[in-house]
């Protein structure tokens, strides 16, 4: 493909070039944030990056496997959940967890920058 490609050195230049102003952790804590980017493809297949959302709007319907996705990403390997609270959570019902593959979630994220070691 080559759209994919396009847009995702698109956000690791944008976020290369912010991150002394995106950069927040310190000895107490590290946070994440979710950017919305908006791309324009011409009729040439070229991908244009329009804004990036500090805040993207997320339809109603995406929202709950939208967070699972980030708590399994950002906060899972930290703090692995205990499977007893989530159904709890959830009626009794676990929610299907993505498979985590040497620090890579195997699901819809897809780490694009390598991460610095001792970063963590």
């Amino acid at each position: 493909g080559l759209l994919l490609p396009q847009m995702k050195r698109m956000v690791v230049q944008t976020l290369l070039a912010a991150r002394g102003n995106l950069r927040v952790a310190t000895d107490y804590y590290s946070a994440f944030q979710l950017l919305g980017y908006d791309f324009l493809i011409d009729d040439e297949l070229r991908a244009w990056l329009c804004e990036i959302n500090a805040s993207p709007a997320v339809a109603d319907e995406l929202l709950a496997d939208l967070v699972d996705a980030l708590v399994q990403s950002a906060v899972d390997p930290y703090c692995p959940p205990i499977e007893a609270l989530i159904q709890s959570t959830r009626g009794g019902r676990t929610p299907a967890r993505r498979e985590v593959d040497g620090g890579r979630i195997t699901g819809r994220f897809e780490r694009l920058y390598p991460e610095r070691s001792g970063s963590r």
